[in-house]
């Protein structure tokens, strides 16, 4: 059913999501039946999840080994953020492996090589 599965959420509304090393999948318990995502097939051969969460406002954030993804589940699109070693407010370098929406509602992102916060409005990441 799922190859090479790395993470498991269930969101707010009940849906559960698996990230494998190929792809982000939306698995409907109900019905036996899953759909499957990939944020830009042309970047990787694969996504390479390794963090999932949904925040307040239903967004899902996906942790991969190439760096954020913001998954709107209404209109089923994509936006990534990636290490750009040209922006100091950019994504750190290396695999996100944690993401966390605090009291306050920031959004923490864990990779491999620190932790950042991210300004959601801004799309711009700082230590």
């Amino acid at each position: 059913m799922f190859q090479d599965p790395r993470a498991i959420h269930e969101d707010a509304s009940g849906v559960l999501w698996v990230g494998t090393l190929y792809d982000l999948v939306r698995w409907d318990r109900d019905a036996g039946t899953f759909k499957r995502y990939r944020s830009n097939p042309v970047e990787a051969f694969t996504m390479d999840v390794w963090a999932l969460h949904d925040d307040r406002s239903g967004t899902l954030w996906v942790g991969t080994g190439h760096g954020l993804d913001r998954f709107n589940p209404a209109r089923e699109t994509f936006t990534s953020y990636r290490h750009d070693p040209e922006d100091p407010a950019s994504l750190g370098r290396g695999a996100v492996i944690a993401i966390h929406e605090d009291r306050r509602g920031r959004l923490w992102i864990g990779t491999v090589n620190g932790l950042q916060q991210m300004d959601r409005e801004t799309g711009a990441f700082k230590p």
